[in-house]
């Protein structure tokens, strides 16, 4: 991503909708792996640090990314408490042995060309029945200013990341779309821009309190229904992935 993507991120994720109502449906997600407290939990692409915390309460948490500039955010949210490093995919992970019980990996695989070495590379961290938890954009119809601002190489459809994932030697244990409820003011934006010819719009600003307030409840009440249930469209998909012998 862009600096300045890193730095309005910095900025918003704490409190946009975006962020927040994700956080709450990963919790729902982690709380179904049977995590232990003593598990170890690396981040790849962990940003400027707004799921750190997030992941401490299942686990200990060590995390890394390619941009410096993240990295300093993230260094001072944790109060450099958790290991952070600099690297990445699939060439250049800090990380080696296969220490880890979970890889998670939230909206970054879009942005790595190759996703499917990325995903084999990770999966040589993890212990015996260790799992990787990914998220990605959904719909490729969707893409627009607002991926290409954030650097995104491509969205997923569910057929497409499954290939994706097989083509890496791995095995999709559960999959769905979720960010569903706000998925038809998301397409009625989409049909708007491609009539009149506008844009997407490139950042991610900062609604009102009110619609920020409204869009976290609608979005984090999914949390609800997502692992347990799931959507059959949307506009993110998460996966859990391990091992064919795992």
């Amino acid at each position: 991503m862009s600096p300045d993507a890193y730095i309005e991120m910095a900025q918003i994720e704490d409190e946009h909708w975006w962020f927040t109502g994700r956080r709450v449906i990963l919790r729902k997600i982690l709380s179904s792996l049977s995590l232990q407290k003593s598990d170890q939990i690396l981040e790849v692409g962990c940003g400027t640090g707004g799921n750190l915390e997030m992941l401490s309460d299942y686990g200990s948490v060590k995390g890394f990314d390619m941009d410096k500039t993240a990295l300093s955010f993230a260094q001072k949210k944790t109060n450099d408490l958790m290991p952070l490093r600099q690297g990445s995919c699939p060439a250049d992970l800090p990380f080696q042995d296969k220490q880890f019980d979970l890889i998670c990996m939230f909206d970054v695989l879009e942005h790595i060309e190759q996703d499917e070495e990325t995903l084999s590379a990770l999966s040589e961290l993890l212990n015996d029945n260790g799992e990787i938890l990914i998220t990605v954009p959904a719909n490729q119809w969707l893409f627009g200013g607002h991926d290409e601002f954030l650097h995104h190489k491509r969205r997923y459809s569910k057929k497409g990341l499954k290939t994706v994932i097989e083509n890496a030697g791995l095995e999709c244990r559960s999959i769905s779309h979720f960010n569903s409820f706000l998925f038809p003011i998301a397409f009625a934006v989409r049909l708007g821009q491609k009539i009149l010819g506008t844009k997407n719009t490139a950042s991610t600003e900062m609604p009102s309190r009110v619609v920020n307030s409204m869009f976290h409840s609608i979005f984090a009440s999914e949390a609800a229904i997502v692992p347990k249930f799931g959507f059959p469209f949307g506009l993110s998909l998460y996966c859990v992935i391990s091992r064919p012998d795992s």
